[in-house]
């Protein structure tokens, strides 16, 4: 298990560091709890914090992300039922949780969904909506270890990977840290917890390669909150963002 301290301890001088861990009764050791998720463990009343130095108490997780309409969420569902027939060991995402991921931005404090949201409204001024459509299916990371599986997009991709940069510019200018990952659209429909032989999984995947769904249109983003439960995820909307 990694050692951590908090961001703010480690601006202090020298002295007065060493007095605010002590204080804290020790660095704070880092551990996943059940989700994956990062958890920092409170240790003598210190409180843990984010990436931006706001306590974890306070904060909401949220990402932006394209909705999916309704009729797509169908034709992915009969996606996920072809799979089930040999990829039976897959926690399947819900319909209503089917969404096109454009930043995960994390945990934030309440006060910032507003910064955020006029980030969003900012990237969409003068732009004009487009179409693309759900195309074929793949793994992440690959065929033999398998943990996500996912449909691929089709269409206007261009448009949206041009919507997908003007927003990394909008909240980095707004004091968010940028993500240096190549952009790599797509729709999850399951993750994978155990392992899956990779010619069974392969054998399934290929009849999908040339199915594709009926194009609709991108005319929207929408910041969600998410809560993880042991049910799963749920999310709420928290803003929305048209194009003007």
């Amino acid at each position: 298990m990694r050692i951590w301290e908090p961001p703010s301890l480690k601006k202090l001088p020298g002295n007065q560091r060493k007095d605010s861990i002590r204080r804290c009764g020790g660095r704070h050791r880092r551990g996943d709890d059940r989700y994956g998720r990062l958890r920092w463990p409170r240790i003598g009343g210190c409180l843990p914090v984010n990436r931006y130095g706001v306590p974890m108490s306070n904060t909401l997780r949220t990402f932006i992300a394209v909705p999916i309409p309704h009729l797509i969420g169908e034709w992915l569902q009969d996606i996920q039922a072809q799979l089930q027939k040999t990829a039976s060991d897959v926690r399947w995402v819900k319909k209503a949780n089917i969404h096109l991921t454009l930043r995960f931005i994390g945990d934030i404090a309440p006060g910032q969904v507003g910064t955020v949201a006029r980030a969003m409204n900012r990237c969409l001024i003068g732009g004009i909506p487009f179409r693309i459509a759900a195309r074929g299916a793949g793994v992440f990371p690959n065929l033999r270890r398998a943990r996500v599986i996912w449909v691929g997009l089709d269409g206007n991709t261009s448009a949206l990977a041009a919507m997908h940069a003007q927003l990394g510019s909008a909240l980095a200018h707004d004091g968010f840290k940028p993500e240096h990952r190549p952009f790599s659209p797509h729709l999850t429909i399951g993750r994978v917890p155990g392992r899956i032989a990779p010619g069974l999984l392969r054998k399934a995947l290929q009849p999908l390669s040339k199915m594709a769904s009926s194009a609709f249109t991108v005319d929207r983003l929408v910041l969600y909150r998410s809560r993880l439960k042991p049910s799963g995820a749920e999310y709420s909307v928290l803003h929305t963002a048209r194009y003007m």
